[in-house]
């Protein structure tokens, strides 16, 4: 008698429940584990033949069995329309881990699962938990196929686009899981040889998934920081100095360009990963990659949101100045202008310096970049320098204001006809961002029309910039949005000003105080709060936003530590917000907290607006305020200079005594 004669006998039986469980299965159990390859043969031609009872008894011990015997047989028997066959084969299947075995699963299989997973707690569970790893069986066949391509191509986007482009679903959290575990696990074992160009394949793969433009941005950062963070375990900076360098450089393109976690901690480890690049490419032994990471450099302190921005931004000009010294426009033209558009950026938001002469120079370095970068050449670059230019002419000084603003809208128009929302999406939104911000200070035309023309710019840019995928984009985004409604000469004017507030409050839910404690940011939007509130005649509430906006400007002006040029071009602009409080306070007849903003404001035209008898319809200045103002007048002029004195003994760690 051959084994599986012997359990198709002993599953036959009629055992009691209880006896089955205590007894019987164990018994079962051990004859699955001594059948051979004729009596498998034999299981899976007689199965379909036995009763019920048997059937699910059989399925129940088969994971005891040589599993790539038993998972065939069991995926043949989970498409029986018998519901608690196929609970019984899924807990078998979930007991072997089909996850591990490289077995095909058909879609099928799949959807008899699902249709069963809702069926009770029990079930539910089970089922679950199988598909869980059914799921981690796709992902894991899927990153194998995708590295593969990766390897026999030499990372040819030609080939790894469209493999990805058909498994877009498959572009996630579970992937970049997948892929750490896989390669954790798989590079330990590989030869030395065989390692490192495993290690090529992922980091290759890591620089195709962060450009590549389809699926969720987010996703495809998390998988491409994954790949670099695993292959920096093999490029270790005293075995592959080279290749680690590479990969820090890599690292921190990902980590600037991340949109999950925090904004502000993302770009310090952009600016470490590149720091530690330029400890290996130094200009003598590697100048062309000392000029790519310097480069990359600047466009971290750029953005960068800790320190003091006036200081981040003179590092980010001597680093793309210190590229273009090796990036000449004969020998790299390409990297040339590259360098030519961050630089121009850099300029662009400068804060040292006479704003005027840096908006000038700002347009001459993208002009200069537009040299090299042209439509037929280099579309995409194309069109992001002159979204940058259009942004400059935006904002130029010089020249005629509305001329400025009319080739803005040319500039970001152009730069629409490459940036498609199909293809470009997410710079289709910011280009539509820039351009609602240019209509909403056109001068030409019909000024009603132009805002108009604004709020539907910034409307289409939220179709992109959602909240949970662009979180800081479109909170950006909101803010104009609520300022072109502040202004909107269109519709009902109370329902205008509430479509502002909500636009300005609902930017200020992704500024937090835990997310953002402190930046230009929350104190634009609070003050743009403030003045719809002001507007909608709701004093206290102006109050209470332009209240936050002034602590988080003059947190910005603790944090300046470059000079006094710095400090007196942030109190210029803020200027208006101390001036609007004050006259909030007085709307509310509060003159001590009036007074009290003056004093903060440390500016002679809010004492004299102060002074103003039209404030005071029913009477004269009262005797209180008249006393209080001439102290003011006294005491202003030297106020400045006793704050900043204190603030740099307290950023130098010297304390002072206080009087009893």
């Amino acid at each position: 008698m051959t084994t599986f004669q012997e359990l198709d006998a002993y599953l036959s039986q009629e055992f009691s429940d209880d006896y089955w469980y205590d007894d019987a299965k164990f018994y079962a159990c051990e004859l699955v584990k001594q059948l051979t390859t004729d009596d498998w043969n034999a299981l899976k031609y007689s199965w379909r033949n036995r009763p019920k009872h048997w059937q699910e008894r059989c399925a129940e011990i088969l994971d005891w069995g040589d599993a790539r015997q038993a998972v065939p047989l069991l995926l043949e028997m989970i498409q029986v329309e018998d519901d608690e066959l196929t609970l019984t084969v899924a807990d078998s299947l979930r007991s072997i881990g089909i996850a591990e075995l490289d077995l095909p699963v058909g879609a099928d299989v799949l959807s008899r699962l699902q249709a069963l997973a809702h069926s009770g707690n029990v079930a539910k569970l089970i089922i679950n938990q199988l598909l869980k790893q059914l799921e981690v069986k796709a992902y894991r066949n899927f990153l194998i196929e995708v590295l593969q391509a990766t390897q026999d191509s030499n990372g040819d986007q030609r080939v790894v686009y469209p493999l990805l482009q058909a498994n877009l679903d498959k572009l996630d959290n579970n992937f970049a899981q997948a892929l750490r575990s896989w390669a954790t696990a798989t590079l330990s074992e590989l030869e030395a040889e065989q390692t490192r160009r495993t290690a090529v394949a992922i980091g290759n793969f890591s620089n195709l998934i962060r450009e590549f433009p389809k699926g969720h941005r987010a996703s495809n950062l998390e998988i491409a920081i994954t790949g670099y963070e695993v292959i920096a375990t093999v490029f270790t900076h005293q075995a592959f100095p080279d290749q680690w360098a590479t990969t820090q450089n890599n690292l921190g393109n990902a980590y600037c360009e991340r949109i999950k976690g925090e904004r502000a901690e993302n770009i310090e480890v952009a600016i470490r990963c590149f720091s530690s690049a330029l400890e290996e490419y130094t200009r003598q032994a590697f100048p062309e990659q000392w000029a790519v990471t310097q480069n990359n450099l600047g466009n971290a302190y750029l953005n960068r949101i800790k320190g003091e921005r006036a200081e981040n931004i003179e590092v980010a000009i001597r680093c793309f100045s210190s590229a273009l010294e090796e990036y000449t426009r004969n020998t790299f033209p390409q990297d040339w202008a590259m360098s030519q558009n961050n630089l121009g950026a850099a300029y662009f938001n400068r804060i040292q310096g006479e704003r005027a002469e840096n908006l000038e120079t700002a347009i001459y370095c993208f002009s200069a970049a537009l040299e090299v970068r042209t439509r037929e050449d280099f579309p995409e670059q194309w069109a992001a320098t002159h979204n940058n230019l259009g942004n400059a002419y935006s904002n130029r000084m010089r020249g005629k204001r509305a001329e400025n603003i009319e080739v803005a809208i040319r500039c970001f128009s152009s730069a629409l006809e490459v940036r498609t929302c199909e293809d470009f999406p997410e710079q289709w939104a910011a280009t539509h961002n820039n351009l609602g911000n240019a209509y909403l200070n056109r001068i030409h035309g019909n000024r009603a029309e132009n805002l108009e023309v604004a709020i539907h710019c910034f409307s289409a840019a939220l179709e992109v910039r959602t909240r949970e995928a662009f979180p800081e984009d479109w909170a950006d985004t909101q803010n104009n949005l609520g300022v072109a409604y502040l202004n909107r000469i269109h519709g009902n004017r109370a329902e205008n000003l509430e479509a502002a507030i909500h636009c300005f409050s609902t930017a200020l839910e992704v500024h937090t105080r835990q997310a953002f404690p402190q930046n230009h940011a929350k104190a634009q939007f609070n003050f743009n709060l403030g003045l719809a509130y002001r507007d909608a005649q709701q004093f206290s509430k102006a109050y209470s936003a332009f209240a936050l906006a002034i602590d988080a400007v003059e947190f910005l002006r603790s944090e300046i530590v470059s000079g006094d040029e710095a400090k007196q071009k942030l109190a210029e602009e803020w200027n208006p917000l101390y001036q609007d409080t004050v006259e909030v306070c007085l709307e509310l007849h509060d003159y001590t907290e009036a007074i009290k903003y003056v004093e903060r404001s440390q500016a002679r035209n809010l004492v004299e607006l102060l002074a103003k008898p039209e404030l005071y319809p029913e009477g004269s200045i009262p005797t209180e305020i008249l006393n209080e103002l001439d102290h003011l007048r006294e005491e202003i002029t030297h106020t400045p200079q006793l704050i900043d004195m204190e603030v740099e003994r307290r950023r130098r760690g010297i304390l002072t005594w206080k009087s009893a």
